[in-house]
């Protein structure tokens, strides 16, 4: 009956709730896990695939099998945006690397004012939603100073974007 599959379905909850409560209990540490098995994932995307995870878990556990579907889509979908895969960066001097994955769509002059107040080469890199978003330093160096301006998140592929959007510079010496 109806009352006996509710009762069921409870009592499931509850003995994965234990389950759970006992793992969390252990000190188990979600990063720590991915560091140390290599898992290519950013720490960044933890929350978020820790999220679409658990309510995976939740319609999974409550036999809800078209929302358990789209939440492992969707989980799919986070984990596939949050990797970082290690790259094989090419030894020699005088190196210069893509910073993203992605398409060049502007190669271009124009003025730097934040770190060299002069004239620079603007390389813009757009990301789909497919790309890893992961942004490494292009070339060797030490850092000399790090800004970042919080902003929009405006289309990427908009002029204004690059001014307007969040975004953060590195400079290199």
């Amino acid at each position: 009956t109806r009352s006996n599959i509710s009762l069921q379905l409870r009592a499931e909850l509850l003995c994965w709730s234990a389950k759970l409560r006992l793992f969390l209990c252990v000190g188990v540490n979600v990063p720590s896990l991915i560091n140390r098995s290599k898992v290519p994932i950013a720490k960044e995307g933890i929350p978020y695939i820790s999220l679409a995870a658990f309510f995976t878990f939740i319609f999974a556990i409550l036999h809800w099998v078209s929302l358990t579907l789209v939440f492992l889509v969707l989980t799919t979908l986070v984990v596939n945006f949050f990797r970082d895969p290690e790259r094989i960066i090419p030894s020699g001097t005088n190196l210069v690397v893509s910073p993203a994955d992605g398409k060049v769509i502007t190669i271009e002059k124009t003025r730097e004012e934040v770190f060299l107040q002069g004239p620079v080469i603007k390389i813009s890199i757009f990301m789909t939603i497919f790309n890893v978003h992961v942004n490494r330093i292009p070339c060797s160096g030490k850092v000399k100073e790090v800004k970042h301006w919080p902003g929009k998140f405006l289309s990427a592929n908009k002029t204004r974007a690059s001014f307007e959007n969040e975004r953060s510079a590195v400079c290199l010496l």
